[in-house]
């Protein structure tokens, strides 16, 4: 992670920083719900956290202080911004700057001043590919990256309920899941430590099924298989998957392997349709400029800011550093970002 390069914005006004400084040491307008924070450095004496504190805001990190009574005295925590789980406070506290000789550590936290981030940033993925698409997937999207054209995608899908990762040559929405074209291993996870005949009896159970599933000889599914570059066989099978609603997958189809990013065009056992790969609606790469300068969504806008992004809303005109990352774009609900080579997603939640 590269050193974080901070930009200075312009000084608040005074009575506004004195204003803000009172109601988060007085622990006024306090959220209920429990979020993740960062927090940057603790002091004994009050005058040191606000300067600290100033210092933070002046740079557009959402700072407050936190005071916690001990049986050696009064503490003050200086913290920075509420995050929406702890993936997104860790790669925050990571690109912050060393504060006061302190580096800045997630901390779950109850307690967190109303005005802070009332929309709290949720680091849902982080993918390191030099190439990303977003594609439409049904009412959401899905991500799709592909380190090396000779293997299977990773897709991440971002519909109709909790995000599901997972990997292959390509796939589609579908009535019940998704049609998924994949690889199907024919020796287990442990093949590596495994004794030759383990592997075979595995690799035999397997393509006796797959015979009686579909009516066909074992030579037949045995010209069908291919082998990955560590010796690993496998076949590559179009499969409908319950992705969100559980369940077991059910098996339509074998292809035979063949080079190219999208895998075999057709199928040579089975008839059902091969699923297709849509046009990206964005592709993101290292080259990639993002779509606009800004993005904004119900009630919240974004803008780039170094290696943060700045995120105002209703509540708070002025931008404040809520997550990592240059936006790329955004469907107004959740945002793609790049640092460095790793493309994020986020969500926010609403406090």
């Amino acid at each position: 992670m590269m050193a974080c390069a901070a930009r200075r914005t312009p000084s608040i006004p005074r009575a506004l920083s004195l204003l803000a400084t009172l109601l988060v040491v007085l622990g006024l307008g306090v959220a209920n719900a429990i979020s993740y924070t960062v927090q940057v450095v603790a002091v004994s004496e009050q005058e040191s956290a606000l300067s600290v504190q100033r210092t933070l805001l002046n740079e557009a990190y959402p700072a407050y202080v936190v005071r916690a009574s001990t049986v050696q005295g009064d503490i003050y925590r200086v913290r920075v911004g509420a995050f929406g789980n702890r993936d997104a406070a860790l790669l925050f506290a990571r690109t912050m700057p060393i504060v006061a000789g302190s580096p800045p550590l997630p901390a779950l936290a109850e307690g967190i001043p109303a005005a802070v981030m009332p929309l709290e940033p949720r680091l849902l993925t982080a993918v390191s590919a030099p190439q990303l698409d977003v594609i439409p997937w049904g009412e959401g999207f899905a991500l799709r990256s592909q380190e090396d054209t000779a293997r299977q995608a990773t897709y991440f899908v971002v519909s109709g309920g909790s995000p599901h990762s997972f990997r292959a040559w390509r796939a589609a929405p579908a009535e019940g899941g998704a049609l998924v074209l994949r690889n199907l291993p024919l020796w287990p996870e442990t093949w590596e430590t495994d004794v030759p005949e383990a592997r075979e009896a595995y690799r035999r159970a397997i393509l006796e099924s797959l015979a009686r599933r579909f009516e066909v000889s074992l030579q037949r599914l045995e010209e069908l298989e291919g082998r990955s570059a560590p010796g690993r066989p496998f076949l590559v099978v179009l499969e409908l998957v319950p992705i969100l609603g559980g369940g077991e997958a059910t098996l339509l189809g074998i292809a035979a392997p063949s080079d190219g990013p999208y895998g075999p065009g057709q199928l040579l056992i089975g008839s059902a349709p091969l699923p297709e790969v849509p046009g990206p609606l964005y592709r993101a790469s290292l080259e990639s400029p993002p779509l606009a300068a800004t993005f904004g969504g119900e009630g919240w806008r974004v803008e780039g800011a170094g290696e943060f992004f700045l995120l105002s809303t209703e509540q708070s005109s002025r931008g404040w550093r809520a997550g990592v990352g240059m936006p790329l774009w955004s469907d107004g609900e959740f945002l793609l970002t790049r640092v460095g080579e790793r493309i994020l997603l986020y969500d926010f939640v609403r406090r």
